[in-house]
């Protein structure tokens, strides 16, 4: 069994009811053997913003760079887990600079959500994420997967 790495903290509750959710589906899906039926669970909660917090006297960039902190978090996941996962919605905008540092693909949510409306045959869905958007106005599937643009 593959071990996951949770790249968490940048939601508290969302990374704990990521790893319950996980539990619950290991309960129904995985033969039960003790606590042997679990996936291997490597979560690290990240304390501080996702993003490079500029100087105050600095200009803005179009977009902020990752914090170091995200990536070292990133990298040291990589060395633990055979992917990662990150339970925060706003931190996928990073999501090629996390698995450049972790060495590990990264299970994004964005990919699994246009999967999801693929699979289902959904004409319209309504957006939240900033990284949904960025990736419908660059023609992709999310922050790692390019794609032509069927309408």
């Amino acid at each position: 069994m593959k071990t996951i790495g949770v790249l968490g903290g940048l939601g508290p509750q969302a990374t704990m009811d990521f790893e319950a959710r996980v539990h619950r589906v290991a309960q129904r899906l995985v033969p039960r053997c003790g606590i042997a039926g679990y996936p291997p669970l490597v979560v690290w909660y990240l304390r501080e913003p996702p993003l490079a917090v500029p100087a105050a006297d600095a200009m803005p960039e179009a977009m902020a760079p990752a914090n170091p902190a995200l990536l070292d978090a990133a990298r040291r996941l990589g060395g633990w887990a055979d992917l990662l996962v990150i339970p925060a919605n706003g931190v996928h905008l990073w999501q090629r600079e996390i698995a450049a540092a972790a060495g590990r693909p990264v299970l994004g949510m964005v990919e699994a959500a246009v999967a999801e409306v693929r699979r289902r045959g959904w004409a319209r869905v309504g957006l939240v994420e900033a990284a949904v958007r960025a990736a419908i106005a660059d023609g992709t599937d999310g922050p790692t997967n390019p794609t032509t643009r069927g309408d």
